[in-house]
């Protein structure tokens, strides 16, 4: 049985449940079949343990383990819709917008899949990445000074991150995945307001680089510092442009206070950009 058999379940998932909207069924299977004729090559021949790791780094498997998460989500977000206490109430939400934005990486990672710092260093395929950074710094080793050899391993590694940082594969996903004009909508649903300490608007932050940053920071604050400030519950909500916007965060500082809003169907724009990834990976050759 070929590989693509072998998935064919998982592909029916995917479109049945989530890309019949978005793209003909011919084109979907045809895309999805050319992918995986490809990666069957790739793997003709190998070990078993390569194979596995050429399939855990493939493509087909990121969009799939990302479709797997959107039907988590979906799920978490139904049980929020009919909450009956208080952690759906107050710890699912969070959770949601967490889940989607690390798919935003997972979509962004460099086609040859995410390396881990020392694999990255000893990996035949990378080896023109890890030759390259090493050139760039190798001064750095010939001197007997420990802090300018610190300095060599410091841009080493400041040029693996560059290309396997998370930041960069959302950011990736931002830029060079999602669509642009699904990155205005994502940016649009986004509404930052500076207040000064006497309560008065001072103005409008309409610059995108702040959401996209803020967007990020969302998904970190929730990985690293286990905090959230979002629940199903809102202080305040307003109307404007025909849309309901609910609050979302509001960051203190010495000059006053920095307010996010959010359209009330943020969860679901999250999704439909993610979705507009995988469309756009399937179709991208």
């Amino acid at each position: 049985m070929s590989l693509f058999q072998n998935l064919k379940p998982s592909l029916d998932n995917l479109y049945n449940e989530s890309m019949n909207q978005l793209m003909e069924e011919g084109n979907f299977y045809e895309n999805m079949r050319i992918k995986f004729e490809a990666l069957e090559k790739e793997i003709t021949g190998l070990s078993d343990v390569k194979t596995q790791e050429m399939l855990s780094k493939s493509i087909i498997n990121r969009i799939l383990k990302v479709h797997n998460r959107i039907i988590l989500v979906r799920d978490l977000m139904a049980k929020i819709n009919y909450a009956d206490n208080y952690i759906q109430v107050y710890m699912y939400p969070g959770l949601v917008t967490y889940l989607y934005l690390t798919c935003f990486d997972q979509l962004g990672t460099p086609v040859k899949g995410w390396r881990f710092f020392p694999e990255w260093v000893t990996s035949n395929s990378c080896s023109n990445e890890v030759h390259e950074a090493i050139e760039s710094t190798i001064n750095n080793f010939g001197s007997i000074d420990l802090e300018e050899i610190k300095m060599g391993v410091k841009n080493i590694y400041k040029y693996y991150h560059e290309i396997y940082g998370v930041k960069k594969t959302f950011f990736r996903f931002l830029h060079e995945i999602l669509p642009l004009q699904k990155r205005k909508m994502l940016l649009n649903s986004i509404y930052v307001e500076k207040l000064a300490n006497d309560s008065e608007k001072l103005a409008l932050v309409i610059d995108d680089v702040y959401k996209e940053n803020w967007l990020f920071e969302t998904r970190n604050n929730y990985t690293h510092n286990l905090f959230t400030t979002q629940t199903n519950v809102t202080t305040a909500d307003k109307t404007f442009d025909g849309k309901t916007w609910l609050i979302r965060e509001e960051i203190l500082t010495k000059e006053g206070a920095t307010v996010i809003w959010v359209q009330d169907n943020f969860e679901l724009i999250l999704e439909d950009c993610i979705l507009s990834g995988i469309k756009f990976l399937i179709e991208k050759q």
